[in-house]
């Protein structure tokens, strides 16, 4: 019940001004009506104790958790007209972290909550076709509830509770294990997603990079499926088991851009590569080729890191 009103505070609070902020005015009256939560409970497994090497004094239990059933939420747009989120999906790997270890009850002195990569989320929408510009309107609520997960509780981001008042407060923000600095260096055999009368189908691929809760984008090469980029993007690495996830999309100036494929690869494993590491596009087929270089941070503030200073 606490969990379950504290998701109800955040969809009223937080998440309803931000897609009312990202509508256009004739639609930006849009609105929470009803939420309440089915009795299908979240379910919990693949369940085993975790080590980090940056971490010596911390006990982590890492578990998948799957959500898939009935959340009923009433939106009305302007009097009337009124649509529902009808089911949510959420699969992810959730970690939850005991540290410091103290030597007196509680012997706990923290506990820290987060999911180590962007879980999927897939939310399915009732009635909402009979209402103009739903497209828009799905891809907004969709865009603000992946954002608001990703910055609540997505590594660096994370919940956090002292359980013993001698802790300091530096132990609310872990200090990361180092940068990943990603070089986009080229693709081969990427999808031709764009059909021309005269001339042979070819695309205008670009990619999105993600890792925890940062992005980044390639400039976009023209009519071309062998693209070369050969830029480089850093990233704030918590957890080298962390997922460097790569989508590829062909940009379309006239319509939505169109899907090529997507990459996934763990930080540890990218790191063990020597040189180019290839990897194969999925749902989408071709090659993506790029190089990984690893910085180390300062360990100096042993007790925490402090992002705001």
């Amino acid at each position: 019940e606490p969990v379950g009103e504290a998701i109800k505070g955040i969809l009223k609070n937080d998440i309803e001004p931000m897609i009312q902020a990202q509508l256009p005015k004739s639609l930006n009256k849009l609105h929470f009506t009803k939420i309440s939560f089915g009795d299908k409970p979240v379910t919990v497994n693949q369940f085993r104790v975790e080590t980090q090497e940056s971490e010596s004094n911390a006990v982590e239990l890492q578990f998948d958790v799957d959500f898939d059933g009935i959340l009923t939420v009433g939106l009305s747009v302007i009097g009337a007209h009124s649509f529902g989120i009808k089911s949510v999906e959420l699969h992810g790997r959730l970690g939850v972290v005991f540290k410091p270890l103290v030597r007196h009850i509680p012997v706990v002195g923290g506990i820290h909550v987060f999911f180590v990569n962007m879980p999927e989320i897939k939310i399915t929408f009732d009635d909402l076709a009979k209402i103009a510009n739903s497209k828009m309107i799905s891809s907004v609520i969709n865009n603000v509830i992946t954002t608001q997960v990703s910055q609540l509780c997505v590594l660096p981001n994370r919940f956090t509770m002292k359980t013993a008042d001698q802790i300091d407060g530096l132990f609310l923000h872990p200090f990361p294990e180092g940068v990943l600095r990603v070089c986009m260096k080229n693709a081969e055999g990427l999808k031709a997603a764009d059909r021309h009368l005269l001339r042979a189908a070819t695309s205008d691929p670009y990619v999105r990079l993600y890792l925890g809760d940062a992005e980044h984008k390639t400039i976009t090469k023209w009519e071309t499926t062998s693209p070369e980029w050969n830029e480089s993007f850093d990233f704030i690495v918590s957890d080298k088991r962390q997922d460097l996830r790569l989508r590829l999309w062909d940009s379309d100036m006239y319509d939505s851009d169109d899907a090529l494929g997507e990459c996934q690869v763990r930080v540890l494993d990218l790191l063990q590569q020597e040189g180019t590491t290839k990897l194969d596009v999925q749902k989408g087929g071709g090659v993506i080729n790029i190089e990984a270089q690893w910085f180390s941070l300062s360990d100096k503030q042993e007790r925490g890191f402090d992002p705001t200073k």
